[in-house]
């Protein structure tokens, strides 16, 4: 059980390492059992915008991150979401606001707390890692990562609450288009969501197993359970 915690943490930290990709860059390694590649951040089921969902003539041309998240969990491995990766490896990134970033972390907050059991934040993580033009030197890459977008931001928006578990717009979405509309560069982002291979000896994870040492088995917010093998998911319920 250590070796393979070793080799799950060994594995997960060469991934996460990245201070930046650049755009149209190929991911250095494939979709695995360690890795899955989105081109949306669509988190949850109820995220999903409807065009996307299948119907009786087409396939759902897209799927949650969450059900990923589920897998990475119960396989007990870990592994990450890259938010921003096509299919093909390719780097695109997402283009977000401080605002839309806030907005990101609360909804894997949200969503988390509605698996069943529920996740603990020591569990899993969010990095957002710059996508910086492929044209620009290292000098002026060095300066990009150095700028600080915070100023920009009100402290009372900051507080505003988000609108979550829908696929319309929230207000951090309308502001964005106002940025834009003004002529404000909003920076890429690939967002980085890892779920932390399961560690029986950590004391946050006491309650969970204890008998057997095994971890536990999650339920995604649709009540659906997956499990990760290689790049694919297999539903058991």
């Amino acid at each position: 059980m250590a070796h393979s915690l070793d080799f799950c943490r060994e594995t997960l930290s060469k991934q996460t390492n990245v201070k930046y990709y650049t755009k149209y860059q190929k991911m250095p390694f494939e979709e695995d059992l360690f890795h899955e590649f989105k081109g949306h951040k669509n988190l949850s089921v109820d995220q999903l915008p409807k065009w996307t969902q299948a119907t009786k003539w087409e396939r759902a041309s897209r799927k949650s991150v969450s059900r990923n998240l589920c897998g990475f969990l119960n396989t007990g491995f870990g592994g990450t979401v890259y938010c921003g990766v096509l299919d093909d490896n390719n780097v695109i990134g997402l283009k977000l606001t401080l605002y839309q970033r806030d907005h990101v972390i609360k909804s894997m907050h949200d969503l988390m707390s509605r698996y069943s059991p529920p996740v603990s934040k020591h569990r899993y993580k969010v990095r957002f890692v710059p996508v910086l033009p492929r044209d620009t030197t290292e000098e002026e890459r060095e300066e990009l990562l150095k700028a600080d977008t915070r100023g920009l931001a009100g402290v009372g928006e900051r507080k505003t609450e988000h609108v979550l578990r829908t696929p319309d717009y929230c207000w951090c979405d309308k502001d964005a288009k106002v940025q834009y509309a003004n002529g404000i560069i909003v920076t890429s982002y690939v967002i980085e969501i890892s779920i932390n291979p399961w560690n029986h000896d950590d004391p946050c994870n006491k309650g969970f197993g204890d008998f057997l040492n095994l971890h536990p088995i999650h339920a995604d917010e649709d009540g659906k359970i997956y499990f990760r093998r290689q790049a694919r998911l297999f539903q058991v319920q």
